[in-house]
């Protein structure tokens, strides 16, 4: 690494002392201040040259690939790949931000669906399999009731209202496109 930045140093102090020197032996005349400039460019290409890299060589570059409709053809392909991508996160954070909604009121669900519009605005709100949350670290023991010799299944109708109300007030969706079951 010391020895790079060494090689890299010296290179720099030689197109300085080189620069210089042309300078020094070109006559004045017009043709002086294009000179310059040619000797300030080949100055900090030795100062970029980390930068691009020593394995920079235009004879071996691709150029086909710096062309405005190459360029044009990759971006539509990323932005689609791109909005899958969006599109997936997403999603994948609304589902664990419901999920923590509904822990929040008791319940949890590992199969939530939602649906949402090219803007991202939330169409439909689906949580099927519903079931009472239980923190990890407590210690509950199971309480079966039954009715009927049936076992009770959901949730009260007064936790689901109170459920859908609370989506339909914070993810601004109508309350027939909650669906708990």
């Amino acid at each position: 690494m010391i020895s790079n930045i060494s090689i890299w140093a010296k290179g720099i102090v030689i197109a300085v002392v080189i620069g210089t020197i042309i300078e020094m032996i070109l006559p004045e005349n017009k043709n002086k201040k294009y000179v310059k400039v040619v000797i300030g460019i080949y100055v900090l290409f030795c100062m970029i040259s980390p930068v691009v890299g020593s394995s920079f060589n235009l004879s071996e570059t691709d150029m086909e690939k710096y062309l405005f409709l190459n360029e044009t053809s990759n971006k539509e392909s990323n932005l689609n790949n791109n909005d899958e991508i969006v599109d997936k996160i997403f999603k994948e954070n609304m589902n664990k931000q419901i999920q923590v909604d509904l822990q929040k009121f008791g319940y949890d669900s590992n199969d939530i669906k939602v649906l949402t519009d090219e803007n991202y605005n939330i169409i439909l709100i689906e949580i099927f399999n519903i079931f009472e949350y239980k923190e990890k670290n407590t210690m509950i023991n199971t309480v079966e009731i039954n009715i009927k010799d049936k076992p009770a299944k959901g949730i009260p109708a007064s936790d689901k209202e109170k459920i859908i109300e609370h989506f339909k007030s914070t993810y601004k969706i109508e309350e027939s496109n909650i669906k708990i079951t």
